[in-house]
């Protein structure tokens, strides 16, 4: 039957808790109205919703569809807010209305929300250098001592290393027989 409902859906997500940076509203309960909201005023809905959620609603907002809360959250405070409200339902066919509890300073969180990627504005000077694979690089040469000789000068005496990974050693006396 919802399906031949010619009024726009709202929904209202209460009890939950605004959190910011990217703004959301987490853990709310969500609740579908059966009523035409063109059919009330703005004091009227306000009532509506009250008894419905059994709060008092003294800060109720609205999301412009297809938008994420930052960018499309409106507040919904008297009659001029209220027809706003119908207008982006009605063209839309559906809008979320949200309830804060908790007198969150929501629009501070936003302005100092962090931009996507696709907010962000680049320059020239952002961009990374990529080194070309043939840069000669000019160093001295090692000393004729290779270097396992001297790890193996290093480490000679040291009991837990030689336990660890023990060495044979041939001594050059030895060779020589």
């Amino acid at each position: 039957m919802e399906g031949n409902q010619s009024f726009p859906k709202v929904d209202v997500h209460y009890n939950g808790t605004f959190v910011p940076n990217p703004l959301v509203y987490f853990a709310p309960q969500v609740l579908r109205l059966n009523e035409d909201a063109n059919m009330f005023g703005f004091s009227d809905f306000i009532k509506y919703v009250e008894k419905l959620i059994d709060f008092q609603c003294k800060h109720v907002y609205y999301c412009i569809p297809e938008a994420r809360l930052s960018g499309g959250l409106q507040t919904l405070q008297n009659e001029c807010d209220y027809s706003e409200f119908l207008e982006v339902a009605n063209a839309n066919r559906h809008v979320d209305v949200y309830i804060d509890h908790d007198n969150e300073p929501l629009f501070e969180w936003i302005q100092k929300e962090e931009p996507d990627d696709e907010d962000l504005v680049y320059s020239e000077e952002d961009v990374d250098f990529v080194l070309a694979d043939d840069e000669n690089c000019e160093h001295e040469e090692d000393e004729s001592v290779t270097s396992s000789k001297r790890i193996f000068k290093k480490t000679y005496n040291d009991k837990f290393l030689n336990k660890l990974c023990p060495v044979v050693v041939e001594d050059e006396n030895e060779k020589r027989q």
